[in-house]
C-alpha cells in the first residue's frame, strides 16, 4: 500500500523501520496513550514489527523528505462480524517529536480516503481513551461522530474507551483539517 498526503507517504512497513520504531516506542509517554507499555528493547520492536508486517493492517507514517518512520497507522479488524459488515477500527501512533503540526488528522485522512475510496469500507471507528485529549481532537477534526464507550483493557486494568464512527455515506462532510 502506498499514500501520498502534502507531507507524508503512507506506506507498507519494512524490517528497515525497526530502529525508528523503537526508538519512538520506548518513550513513555506514547504507548501508555495508545494502550500499550513503552518497547523496553529493540527485541521487542522487531516482535511488534514482525506482527504489524505479518497483519497487512498496518502501514508506516513517514514525511516525505525523509521516508523515516515517525508514526504507524492501521485498518484494523477488532471483531469478526466487523470484516464480514466492511467495518474497520482506526489505530494510530506518531513519535512525540511531531505532535502537534498536523501531521496525523492528515494520515487519518488519508487512511480514511484508502478506506472507504479504494477498499470499499462501509464504516470506519475509532476510540480513545478518555484521558488522550489529543487523540480526541484528532479523532474530531477528521470528522468521526461520538457513538458511545466501551470498556477495554488498557495496560492490564478495564478502562473506557471513547468510540466514534465514520460512514462512507457522510465521509468528508464534518473534516477540519
Amino acid at each position: 500500500m502506498f499514500l501520498e498526503t502534502k507531507r507524508l507517504l503512507i506506506r507498507d512497513l519494512t524490517y528497515q523501520d525497526l530502529d525508528a520504531l523503537y526508538d519512538y516506542a520506548k518513550r513513555p509517554m506514547i504507548g501508555p496513550m495508545a494502550g500499550w507499555k513503552p518497547h523496553q528493547n529493540k527485541s521487542e520492536s522487531k516482535l511488534v514489527l514482525e506482527w504489524m508486517i505479518k497483519s497487512k493492517e498496518v502501514y508506516a507514517i513517514t514525511p516525505k523528505e525523509t521516508n523515516q518512520l515517525i508514526g504507524t497507522i492501521g485498518l484494523h479488524v477488532r471483531k469478526k462480524e466487523h470484516e464480514l459488515l466492511q467495518i474497520r477500527e482506526v489505530g494510530y501512533a506518531l513519535s512525540n517529536d511531531y505532535w502537534g503540526v498536523g501531521i496525523m488528522p492528515e494520515a487519518v485522512h488519508a487512511i480514511l480516503k484508502y478506506g472507504f475510496e479504494m477498499i470499499q469500507l462501509k464504516k470506519i471507528i475509532v476510540g480513545h481513551i478518555t484521558s488522550n485529549l489529543q487523540s480526541k481532537r484528532v479523532i474530531e477534526k477528521c470528522g468521526f461522530i461520538h457513538t458511545h464507550h466501551e470498556y477495554r483493557d488498557h495496560l492490564g486494568e478495564q478502562k473506557v474507551i471513547q468510540m466514534y464512527a465514520l460512514e462512507r455515506e457522510t465521509y468528508g462532510k464534518n473534516i477540519s483539517i
